[in-house]
């Protein structure tokens, strides 16, 4: 039993410094130890957000959900980190069944990762095992192998997030996104690098990252705080400029900005945005480049301003079988 606390201690962020390497060596060196562990962070990983509950619920849920993981049964519940009890619960609620068959093919090695999705029309918090914080925006995701925390702290992103890492000098965190990979020990910083994009942004809020690539060894920059990197996908050429702070961190504010904003990428931001889709007609709708901001317009008061602006025209679409909107996109006469 003290081993499942030590484990929950490590997932936190919460374990006596000079207890942690044991318990990593445990993890290591023993199966049952690997399979707690692997669940402790799946549902730290879950956790996006807590509930108002009576604390007397919550133990008791908790308390629930360790005998149904893990076989055990206390009639005390032992004090954990909170979020940990407030993830028990968020088992609870969603159900067990994919929770559990995830864990099934996970002893079998058939899964090595966990992924975290924010869909589109949604954002998503999530806290790492390592106690940093990641918010995705909307159609992002976020990878990392089960062994995170352990011996790495490598994270794949699909997607725009923004990272706020805990600092462990010992093992840098790094986050690939396509090609680039930025390589952190603990700071606040930006990414953005959807695959359905031409471009990849790395802003530094607070501390300091170096920006590497996975196949070009001669690509080593380091960005100051305040600094933006804009990667080129197709030339693979970078440029590094001064970050306009409201463009870069609008998205976090549940604000759309749009800088000399090429209409493709418009358009799969307002997808992502609205969860719609959205068909062009004519690929010289893409010619368009689009400035503008909002803040609470609907889909609709956006698409009106882009017909205003550009030489486009809009058409909202009968509903198919499709559950989405759909919406499509032409060149005006």
């Amino acid at each position: 039993m003290r081993n499942i606390e030590h484990i929950e201690q490590l997932v936190s962020g919460e374990i006596d410094p000079k207890k942690k390497d044991e318990v990593i060596t445990d993890i290591e060196n023993g199966k049952d130890q690997k399979e707690i562990f692997s669940k402790l962070k799946i549902a730290w990983a879950l956790l996006s957000s807590t509930k108002n509950m009576p604390q007397y619920k919550i133990e008791k849920s908790y308390a629930d959900i360790q005998q149904t993981l893990f076989g055990v049964k206390k009639t005390k519940v032992a004090w954990v980190h909170p979020f940990l009890k407030y993830a028990a619960i968020l088992f609870v609620v969603l159900g067990m069944a994919s929770v559990l068959f995830y864990f099934r093919d996970q002893s079998k090695s058939i899964s090595k990762y966990t992924t975290v999705l924010a869909e589109n029309g949604q954002m998503s918090k999530v806290v790492l095992p390592d106690n940093s914080v990641v918010l995705l925006n909307s159609g992002s995701r976020l990878t990392y192998n089960n062994n995170f925390a352990v011996n790495n702290r490598d994270l794949k992103l699909n997607g725009q997030a923004y990272f706020d890492v805990t600092k462990d000098k010992e093992s840098p965190l790094t986050v690939s996104c396509g090609d680039v990979i930025v390589k952190v020990l603990g700071t606040k910083f930006e990414v953005r690098g959807y695959d359905s994009e031409e471009r990849l942004n790395v802003i530094l809020e607070s501390g300091s990252v170096q920006l590497l690539h996975s196949k070009k060894g001669s690509f080593d920059y380091v960005l100051e705080p305040g600094e933006r990197a804009d990667y080129d996908v197709i030339t693979q050429g970078l440029t590094i400029r001064k970050m306009l702070s409201e463009e870069d961190s609008g998205w976090r504010n549940g604000m759309l900005i749009f800088n000399d904003a090429p209409m493709k990428e418009v358009i799969h931001c307002l997808q992502r945005k609205f969860d719609v889709k959205i068909f062009v007609e004519n690929t010289e709708v893409y010619k368009s480049i689009f400035n503008a901001k909002f803040k609470s317009e609907s889909l609709n008061e956006i698409l009106d301003y882009i017909e205003y602006t550009c030489p486009i025209r809009y058409e909202i679409l009968e509903k198919s079988n499709s559950s989405k909107q759909e919406v499509r996109l032409t060149l005006k006469n």
